[in-house]
This record gives structure tokens, sequence and C-alpha cells, in this order.
């Protein structure tokens, strides 16, 4: 149902004139989607060849036998892709240089409508012309925000209203909407290799300074069930978001 991050470092993606595969993932933190993949292609000659460049591949690109498929396939040729410097990946982009590419790729823009692809729930949604569902309000954004690498949000601290928790040690990502579900976060205390699953709504916004704030004491946290999100089911979902007061979509 989900993917960790650490799992989707290395999958395959291929394109109409070369392959590659995935060295970085940049969200957005408003809505918590993977606005774009950085593919570093394979090749004989070269900056590509070498891995110096990689390429930004938007997930409204992407097609191919399914979500969870191992291989991703993007309708896009690399020439057509915005390159970027390894040695950069782990800096943001800005709102700016993600409304440029979008622009450039021809994607619908995210930013207009109630959904984290405008007015769908998940990209391919959103390039089949999903149309807003009447009773949401049309969210209308003058720019989009920036995109962050997610390596800058694994490793990151994690503090409640009642004092430090434990550390970020990775994501779990929903394939279907390219979008952050869960983050996996390891207690400071206690079994090391005991980890919680914290909604990233659940928290007051993105790590600042490598540090994340939930808004829910420590204990309450730290006496959450244990889950594998890579096979939780809805059941435990509902029953994980009825432990920290909310409720979730059925």
């Amino acid at each position: 149902m989900y993917v960790r991050l650490a799992e989707l470092y290395g999958t395959r993606v291929l394109t109409a004139d070369g392959s590659g595969s995935v060295a970085a993932v940049f969200v957005d933190a408003d809505d918590w989607a993977i606005r774009f993949l950085a593919v570093a292609f394979d090749g004989v000659s070269g900056r590509v060849g070498h891995r110096h460049d990689a390429h930004l591949v938007s997930p409204q690109q992407l097609h191919g036998p399914g979500a969870n498929a191992s291989v991703l396939t993007a309708g896009a040729q690399t020439n057509d892709l915005k390159p970027v410097g390894v040695g950069r990946i782990v800096r943001r982009l800005s709102g700016r240089s993600v409304a440029r590419l979008t622009a450039r790729y021809r994607l619908p823009p995210y930013w207009i409508g109630p959904e984290p692809w405008g007015s769908a729930s998940d990209p391919q949604s959103a390039l089949g012309g999903e149309h807003t569902a009447a009773h949401h309000a049309i969210r209308h954004r003058r720019r989009p925000g920036p995109a962050y690498p997610v390596a800058r949000i694994v490793g990151a601290r994690v503090r409640s209203t009642t004092g430090p928790i434990g550390r970020i040690s990775d994501v779990t990502i929903d394939r279907k909407s390219w979008r952050i579900r869960y983050l996996v976060v390891r207690p400071s205390q206690g079994n090391a290799d005991a980890e919680v699953l914290v909604s990233p709504y659940w928290t007051t916004g993105p790590p600042v300074r490598r540090l994340a704030r939930i808004d829910r004491p420590a204990d309450l946290v730290l006496a959450a069930p244990r889950y594998r999100p890579e096979t939780i089911t809805l059941r435990e979902e509902q029953t994980l978001a009825q432990h920290y007061g909310f409720l979730v979509e059925s």
C-alpha cells in the first residue's frame, strides 16, 4: 500500500530516450505531496553518464502498469526535463522554480483547487481532467510553495508539547496519490528498533532547522500502536487516528 523513502531511492525510471534511477525526492510541505523526483540517468558519455546531473520528473508525467510497479515510466524525453546538478539536489526548489517547471512540462497548475493536485487527489486524475467536488472550496494560491528535498526531513528531531520524542527515521509514501502518508519516528528512549507512525498533518508544519513539532504530548505519541507502514490496513489506520484524536477518511 505504501513505500518507504529508502525503498523509493534507486527505483528505475524509464523515459522515451533513456533510463535512470531515483536520486532525490522533493515534497511540497503545504500538501505533503511529492512534486518532483530527481532522476540520475544512465549513459555512456559526459555528465549524465557519470551522474553529475539529474533531471526532475513530476509524478504527473509518470504512467505505466500501476502505482506500485517497481519500474516507473515517464511520458517525456530527457531533453524536455529540467536538469539539476546532483550536488545541488539537497537544496529546495523555490515556488517560482516550481511554477516554471509546471508550465514547461504543460502540467495542470496544482495550486488552483482544493486537492494536492489541483482538482484531483492524485496526479493521474489531475491529468485526466477530474473535476473539483462541489462540496470543496476552491483554493487559489498566488503561486506554488517551495518544494523541499525529503532528505532534509529524514533525521530531523521531533519535539512534542511536553518534550522531545526522537528523530524521523524515514517517511512512508502513498504511490497512488504521491503524498507522504506517515513520518516514521524512532523514539530517543526505549527500544532502539521501535518506531511509531505520525501523520505529517499532525505536526505544526515542515521541520525548521531540523526540528519538527507535534502538537500532542510525548506520552501520547510514544504510546501509539506499532505498525509496519508497508502493510498497515485501513482499520489499523483508523485505530491509529483515533489514538491521536483525529478522523481518517473511510
